[in-house]
């Protein structure tokens, strides 16, 4: 019943009219503030996620190294490396090859996903074993490689983590979608699914490329409430239970126009999926900005021939704000640089490379101008 309500809100969404193409309202934000976040010899500046984290006590920005297999912790406001956590990568507590997401709950509760063992693992500060929760399970099919990351967050909530198994609508080898959410029980282990693909999006025929298959996710913390939303479809899909959902518009200008017709290919490596997916304008990351309580969703344009002739697949960003009644507030135009946001007191917070120093990240802090106190 759980999959039928969300497939039936799905289908209505795809077969309804689209939504009007609202006046554009453009909404300036205002670079008040960079930080310099330096980086030791073991480390790059492309790592898969970041993460802000606050407490009573503390402000930290953390990123997991690949390369030693370590979290780094800095001290958000003085910017210095305050801890780096390494976790074995053989062994009983090993992490293995490929840890593609964590989450820092708490210094006892600290998620990471190991891809190859599929796995969620959770370890104290010390980088000690304190459980792990395995994701494959024979009688449900595709859940065993979730695609969590920076975009697709884990969360906590009510002793039960949440990761986005999204980006498999056109990986048909069943008969039964897989589906976007996966539900881990951290007291009993048992999993629960929610959320499958709709048939016309996940049966083979269709194609989707890359990006197209994305379903984005955010969490309203001051409302428990969880928000998602998928790259083709104009609408956010709000719950608390998942069993009902209510669809809010949260269309923009730039995807509006688009058609989505099936593409079918047969892709010689992952540029030929990414290629085809850059000549659709789709939608992109969520996020809630919880000291503003304003949501905030990337609708991304089609890139341009000559761009992608020269094999370059960035597209142009934009940002649509909604406020926690979902009325449309307006649209940041052509938003430059890296879609890795979070949010403090100051603002929001971009992070992206230093292109002048290669031992040097950047987050770049901005205020909307507007109804800024």
């Amino acid at each position: 019943m759980k999959y039928i309500i969300f497939l039936i809100l799905v289908l209505l969404t795809i077969g309804c009219d689209e939504p009007d193409i609202k006046e554009n309202i453009e909404v300036g934000i205002v670079q008040t503030r960079v930080l310099d976040i330096a980086l030791d010899s073991l480390t790059s500046q492309d790592n898969l996620q970041y993460q802000y984290f606050e407490n009573d006590e503390k402000r930290l920005f953390i990123f997991f190294n690949m390369v030693n297999s370590s979290l780094y912790c800095y001290n958000y406001a003085t910017q210095k490396l305050v801890d780096i956590i390494p976790f074995a990568e053989e062994g009983p507590e090993g992490v293995g090859s490929r840890v593609i997401s964590f989450y820092y709950h708490n210094e006892d509760s600290i998620f990471l996903h190991s891809y190859y063992k599929r796995q969620i693992m959770l370890f104290n500060s010390q980088a000690e074993l304190i459980n792990a929760y395995k994701l494959a399970n024979e009688n449900v099919f595709g859940v065993s490689l979730p695609k969590t990351g920076h975009l697709t967050p884990m969360y906590l909530v009510d002793k039960k983590l949440y990761l986005n198994n999204s980006g498999k609508c056109n990986r048909a080898k069943s008969e039964t979608a897989p589906p976007n959410i996966i539900e881990i029980d951290l007291i009993s282990g048992n999993s629960n699914y929610f959320m499958n693909y709709p048939k016309e999006s996940y049966s083979e025929p269709n194609g989707w490329p890359g990006n197209l298959c994305n379903m984005y996710q955010t969490f309203l913390e001051d409302r428990n409430t969880f928000a998602f939303g998928y790259a083709m479809s104009h609408d956010l899909y709000v719950t608390q239970d998942f069993e009902t959902f209510q669809t809010k518009d949260f269309s923009s200008h730039v995807v509006l126009k688009q058609e989505f017709e099936p593409v079918h290919l047969t892709p010689r490596g992952p540029l030929d999926l990414i290629e085809a997916s850059a000549r659709f304008a789709q939608y992109g990351a969520l996020y809630y900005d919880p000291y503003r309580q304003y949501l905030l969703r990337f609708a991304n344009t089609q890139v341009p021939e000559d761009r992608i002739e020269r094999r370059k697949f960035k597209p142009d960003q934009n940002i649509i704000i909604q406020n926690l009644d979902y009325d449309y507030v307006g649209e940041v135009t052509d938003f430059k640089g890296s879609h890795y946001l979070f949010f403090t007191k100051e603002g929001i917070n971009q992070v992206q490379r230093d292109y002048d120093n290669q031992d040097n990240l950047q987050i770049k802090i901005y205020k909307y101008d507007f109804n800024e106190n």
